[in-house]
Formats: C-alpha cells, structure tokens, sequence
C-alpha cells in the first residue's frame, strides 16, 4: 500500500493511500511533503524571552536551558554555587560559565 503525504495551503495535511487518490489530489491543488523535513522558522518575537539568547557552543548551554536560564541576562551576576545547584552542572562548568560571559 503506497503512503503518500500530501499539504493543502487551506486544508492542511492528509496522507493519500494509493497513487491515483494522489494524482486526484495533486489535480485538487494539494502538493507532495516529505513528513521527516525539519522546516525552520523563525520564532515570533513574542515567543521570545527578552535578552541575548544563550549562543550555541557556550558552556552547559543544554542544562541552563532546560532549567529555563535562556538568556545571557538570566545567568549574570550568578555565583558558581547557584549555578551548581543547576542539575548537571558542576563547579568545573559552572566556572566556565563564568569565564564565557
């Protein structure tokens, strides 16, 4: 059985099961996707914490985020034992840290 996904710029998503239910909605407007493409947008300005983001690369960036530090504001002026207290972050990241900002 043949899966075929498909977009409509109104009706949105649906997956065609045989090639001429495909060919019938291609003539309908509805256009061939590849469900596994990452599409990247931009985030709306809303969505976005006020600040510099964390940049990629900078030190225990991973564990800061997922504790909800996300920007370079959220982390300054911290001691390296508030930091610590970040789970994964240890002294030696947390010195790091520092030194990067």
């Amino acid at each position: 059985m043949a899966v075929i996904y498909l977009k409509h710029p109104v009706h949105g998503g649906k997956v065609a099961c045989t090639d001429m239910e495909a060919a019938h909605d291609r003539a309908l407007g509805w256009e061939d996707f590849d469900p596994n493409e990452v599409v990247s947008a931009p985030v709306p300005a809303f969505l976005s914490p006020p600040g510099t983001p964390l940049p990629e690369g900078f030190p225990g960036r991973d564990m800061l985020v997922a504790a909800g530090l996300l920007t370079m504001e959220s982390i300054a002026g911290k001691t390296v034992e508030e930091l610590q207290a970040t789970p994964g972050i240890g002294k030696a990241t947390a010195t790091k840290i520092l030194d990067a900002q």
